[in-house]
């Protein structure tokens, strides 16, 4: 991401918006895109502030801060190391004893100071195994200035590093959050992935359609506000992934408060991977093609449509069924893993209250050795291999709510 310093913005009324690049000056900066990622690619081997140098070029036909900011995103993905692997600190440790003997060291001798310090240079030089000028040179080569290009592990096109960079800007300005609100009505699943990885807690409420979300951090963590809005900014590119969503993000600029906004029609582009299309197994693909072709069930179905808030953490069900008569029913799966996995996972289930949730068990999990004294007010449905359409239909029929009493192997509830 952008450092602080790099950030572009303007202030209009009480909101604060980045300077994107527009389509018009993209004219402009999209040229100098491809300068600055041939300059890295052609820069393999060299150091880091033969680069810089090279950048200061560029930078006199366009804005300083957006050049390096270019930059700065490109350099992110590249890897650079020492020219050599040695252990610069003990070799400056054994530099300096050598030289200490010599001391006092001086440019301009006398009757005096008669030890020149270049004339010890070599002679230090000499007795580790390296000319004056290797010996400069490595003094200093683990500092980052002097580093070497090993590879460039990104490939950007002109394209992609200005889209990059638009949404950069907007992380930067997310480090000055202090909280967040998001209303959501898809991709729930990823979102909240991208939440948790980002470590962010949250406040959740339902409404007619979708969730609003609000997004704050503990009390010890406002005395750093902006490490916590390195977190804000860290999840922004999750929350991209949703393809419904609106975002009002509190940002503190000199000490007043403004708002920064977004939805799924800003034209930010996401660079984070998109699984929440994607099923978990194909058990559950098999069982939500199978449900959606079987006829007069009454039951629609949708995947991952709800979650359920239980406060540090949420319930994002496989599938809610919604009934024609406007019942409503959710389903989780629970396959073949580990016994730590399934402990875990049942027992947050059993935290879920108030819900019509059934929960499907693998007999391949040795079902009578898992404690499902928990799961007070589920129905438990056992199968073998594929979970069938007609058993969870026969679930979705029988009473809520249910009192759960361990007499089958195959349907409990």
């Amino acid at each position: 991401m952008l450092t602080t310093e790099l950030a572009r913005f303007e202030i209009q009324g009480n909101e604060v918006k980045p300077r994107y690049i527009s389509r018009k000056e993209a004219a402009l900066y999209l040229p100098i895109c491809e300068q600055i990622i041939s300059l890295y690619h052609a820069s393999i081997g060299k150091k880091r502030n033969d680069i810089d140098s090279a950048l200061s070029e560029i930078e006199r036909r366009a804005d300083f801060k957006v050049v390096r900011g270019l930059a700065k995103l490109v350099d992110d993905e590249c890897v650079f190391a020492p020219a050599e692997s040695i252990d610069y600190e003990m070799l400056r440790t054994n530099v300096f004893r050598a030289a200490q003997s010599r001391y006092p060291l001086v440019t301009k001798t006398d009757l005096l100071h008669t030890t020149h310090r270049d004339d010890a240079v070599k002679t230090i030089a000499a007795e580790l195994g390296y000319s004056a000028e290797q010996l400069e040179s490595l003094l200093v080569a683990d500092l980052p200035q002097y580093h070497v290009l090993n590879a460039a592990t990104k490939l950007f096109t002109p394209e992609s590093l200005l889209q990059r960079y638009n949404l950069a800007l907007a992380q930067a300005l997310l480090y000055r959050t202090t909280e967040m609100t998001i209303t959501l009505k898809s991709d729930y699943q990823i979102v909240w992935k991208y939440m948790k990885l980002a470590r962010l807690i949250h406040e959740i409420d339902k409404l007619d359609e979708g969730y609003r979300i609000r997004l704050t951090g503990p009390a010890s963590v406002f005395r750093n506000t902006q490490r916590y809005g390195i977190r804000m900014a860290l999840f922004l590119p999750g929350l991209l992934l949703a393809k419904e969503f609106t975002m009002e993000a509190v940002i503190n600029i000199h000490d007043q408060e403004r708002f920064f906004r977004l939805d799924e029609q800003c034209g930010l582009r996401s660079y984070y991977a998109e699984t929440s299309g994607e099923f978990d197994s194909s058990l559950e693909e098999t069982f939500y093609e199978s449900f959606r072709s079987r006829e007069n069930t009454g039951w629609s179905i949708k995947r991952e449509a709800d979650l359920i808030d239980l406060g540090d953490t949420v319930v994002i069900p496989d599938f809610t069924f919604m009934h024609e008569d406007g019942r409503k029913a959710m389903l989780e799966i629970v396959g073949f893993w580990t016994p730590e996995y399934i402990e875990k996972k049942l027992n947050k289930l059993s935290r879920v209250r108030d819900t019509n949730l059934i929960i499907a068990l693998s007999n391949s999990l040795n079902c009578a050795r898992v404690d499902v004294a928990n799961l007070q007010g589920k129905k438990l449905l056992f199968f073998k291999g594929v979970l069938k359409v007609k058993d969870v239909v026969e679930c979705l029929g029988s009473r809520w709510p249910c009192k759960m009493t361990v007499t089958s192997r195959r349907i409990l509830g």
